[in-house]
Order: structure tokens, then sequence, then C-alpha cells
């Protein structure tokens, strides 16, 4: 473990020179990647908000939600 001190120590222009080649390869390994970090996304969808005031959960269920959806799946562009 002292070896390697006492070789920082002594070549610290050697250990400077080592950490930016590391980070200058890092640097370039990065912009070398072909992922995309946030791809394009599709969402083909739509979104209806409805206000039921007090109603239950139940009863929104009941009311609103289930006969909506079966409104929506008579369509044929709904899959």
């Amino acid at each position: 473990m002292l070896k390697w001190l006492e070789f920082i120590i002594k070549r610290k222009i050697l250990v400077v020179l080592l950490v930016v080649l590391i980070a200058i390869l890092g640097c370039v390994s990065i912009f070398k990647l072909d992922k995309e970090l946030l791809p394009s996304v599709d969402m083909n969808g739509a979104y209806v908000n409805i206000l039921a005031g007090d109603m239950a959960a139940v009863e929104v269920e009941r009311k609103i939600t289930t006969p909506l959806e079966k409104q929506l799946q008579g369509l044929d562009i709904v899959v």
C-alpha cells in the first residue's frame, strides 16, 4: 500500500495525465453510445376528466365509468 502512495507522490504529473486520459476516454465513450436516454414514445389515447362531486367510488363506476367504457368500445377506432 505504501509503494502506491510513494509512486503517486513522486510521479504527480504522470498520475494527473492518467486521470485526464481516463476522463477523456470516458467522454468519448459517452458520445459514441447509440442508446437514447429519452426515447420518443407515441401514446395514442384519450383522457377523460369527469367531476362527480360527492358520489361514492362505486356509484361513479356504476353510473359513469362503465357506461362510458361500453360506449367507447363500440367505436371502430378503439382497440
